[in-house]
């Protein structure tokens, strides 16, 4: 099961990829799903999830960064093999049609609520969503600034990596799997994948990147791994390799795990897999360039990382107490009869 993240709380708010995963481009047809929180958007994607899986069809799962229990969009591979995808088309991410009717169309939820009852607690409902606003921007600055300590601790040791034995390592890697696979070279892509968030549940992780045949995993005491990252990729772009890249949720423009879809191999900074090859990343590191008085420095940058992100996080617990109240008025202003009927007609419609 493909599970990932189409976006994240990061130390510069919110950052989504919703145009790089679901380029009308590269999808034979695209459902654009609108309505409030609470009015059934995950719920349609499960259903449509479910139904494609029973059938034999494939399906990535895109959850939500802030609520990793709901989903923000869904792409099936049907078995006569159409491309079809489902996202959440309301804010935070906001998405409407760039080819309307051709090859995108919105599926409006809010057709199946009771607008008198919404307009009655109007005062509430902005009162909440003022509130869940005012809490993202406290907790998006507690991560700015944990954000800031990380690029911190990266810079205290990048002086100390020996480059060179890093970019040879990286190269040396893909070379080997590529002869084993008798894979070439060829126009490269890359496409992110987040397999991370900082979410209103806590930070959480899904190991997607498991499944290949080959996995790869860095022991790193030093807050190296990044640079390996930026390694892989540097060397999968000369070799013409494909990858998949998961960005760090705090900071995005970093990298946690990279995998090669052609190669069927994977280098991830954590998974719960037991038969991995571990990168040491010690064997790239001048012990000699590194002194002693700033081992104190590393561990106390370290230390106010974790506290901060924590406090981001406590403020992203109580949004979900804050959003749950949301949920509740647009639940109970849902006729579920009529949606329904109308999700039944659109699954007749997708699976015909």
């Amino acid at each position: 099961m493909q599970k990932y993240f189409a976006a994240a709380n990061t130390a510069n708010g919110f950052v989504g990829w919703f145009d790089d995963i679901f380029d009308p481009r590269t999808l034979d047809f695209t459902y654009i799903i609108k309505g409030g929180s609470g009015t059934g958007k995950s719920t349609l994607m499960k259903k449509v999830a479910t139904k494609a899986v029973k059938d034999g069809a494939e399906c990535e799962y895109y959850y939500c960064s802030s609520d990793p229990t709901s989903l923000d969009g869904i792409i099936v591979r049907l078995t006569d093999g159409r491309k079809l995808a489902l996202l959440d088309g309301t804010a935070p991410h906001m998405r409407d049609p760039k080819f309307p009717g051709a090859a995108e169309e919105i599926v409006n939820l809010g057709e199946f609520w009771c607008d008198d009852i919404l307009k009655g607690q109007r005062d509430e409902i902005v009162s909440l969503c003022d509130k869940k606003a005012k809490l993202f921007a406290q907790a998006y600055a507690d991560f700015s600034a944990a954000g800031t300590l990380v690029s911190a601790q990266l810079d205290e040791v990048k002086s100390a990596v020996l480059t060179y034995k890093l970019d040879a390592a990286c190269e040396r890697l893909l070379t080997q799997r590529m002869r084993e696979c008798r894979i070439k070279g060829g126009t490269p892509h890359s496409h992110v994948r987040a397999l991370s968030a900082l979410s209103t549940h806590g930070e959480v992780y899904f190991d997607s990147f498991s499944d290949c045949e080959k996995v790869c995993l860095t022991v790193d005491s030093l807050g190296t791994t990044p640079l390996l990252f930026e390694a892989m990729l540097s060397a999968a772009k000369r070799l013409g390799l494909d990858v998949d890249r998961a960005p760090m949720p705090l900071l995005p423009n970093l990298t946690e795990a990279v995998r090669f879809p052609q190669l069927s191999m994977s280098v991830v900074s954590r998974t719960d897999r037991q038969d991995v090859k571990p990168i040491n990343m010690t064997r790239f590191v001048d012990r000699d360039a590194l002194c002693d008085s700033a081992r104190s420095r590393r561990r106390t940058l370290k230390k106010a990382v974790h506290e901060l992100t924590e406090a981001g996080l406590e403020k992203l617990a109580v949004v979900r107490e804050v959003h749950a109240k949301v949920e509740k008025i647009y639940i109970g202003a849902m006729d579920f009869t009529r949606l329904g009927s109308a999700t039944e007609r659109l699954l007749g419609r997708i699976f015909a």
